[in-house]
């Protein structure tokens, strides 16, 4: 008999704890048999090929089938809604982007003359928008994380597992807004002339776009 396979026993961290109860002992049992019912180093060799090839996406299927139950069972109505909500609101500065990236691939042009690219609708899908998401997120991550509960409420505010149709359309919102304030033609929006100041080329575009008032 072989020595139970300690590695193989800490991979079955990566499994749900439901799954680990359930499937874990069974899983290292039919694992050890394998090993011992090879005849040769190269057949234990594949056998942990095998092993390789099969956790990762045999974890990634758990996980999935776990957090899907969890997200049915425990996540509450409200946070569910305010995730779709969220990339709701997000959505058009990606399909705008999307739209964008064709369009110059396609037909060697962009977007840029069109009301899209006018300063209230640029406005309106670059900014106001990811900024409602964001602010809809931490709300509704607060009360989540507020809510009335056996756990602590940092615990609670720490289960991703539960929170994460809020946390993760919310952090695309932060991501879409840091992109936004970064680039520059958040300064032409806002007309910065320190900013275009350092960055002809970026003052040219302004004046072009009319977002200086032509001056």
């Amino acid at each position: 008999m072989h020595k139970q396979p300690r590695i193989y026993e800490s991979l079955l961290r990566l499994y749900p704890a439901a799954y680990r109860e359930q499937y874990g002992g069974q899983m290292v049992q039919t694992l050890q048999d394998m090993l011992d019912d090879a005849a040769s180093r190269r057949q234990r060799t594949g056998v942990w090929l095998r092993v390789a090839m099969d956790v990762p996406i045999s974890v990634a299927r758990a996980q999935l089938s776990y957090t899907g139950d969890s997200m049915r069972t425990e996540t509450p109505l409200y946070m569910k809604q305010a995730g779709l909500a969220v990339a709701g609101l997000i959505a058009p500065f990606f399909l705008i982007v999307i739209i964008n990236g064709l369009d110059r691939s396609m037909y060697g042009r962009e977007l840029n003359d069109t009301w899209l690219w006018s300063k209230p609708a640029l406005m309106t899908w670059a900014l106001v928008l990811p900024g409602l998401a964001m602010l809809f997120a931490t709300v509704s991550y607060a009360r989540f994380a507020s809510a009335k509960s056996d756990v602590h409420w940092l615990r609670r505010a720490l289960n991703v597992r539960l929170s994460w149709p809020v946390v993760l359309p919310g952090i695309v919102a932060l991501g879409i807004l840091l992109l936004v304030a970064l680039h520059d033609s958040a300064h032409c929006l806002v007309g910065n002339p320190v900013r275009i100041a350092h960055n002809p080329h970026q003052t040219l575009q302004c004046v072009s776009r009319g977002f200086l008032g032509g001056e």
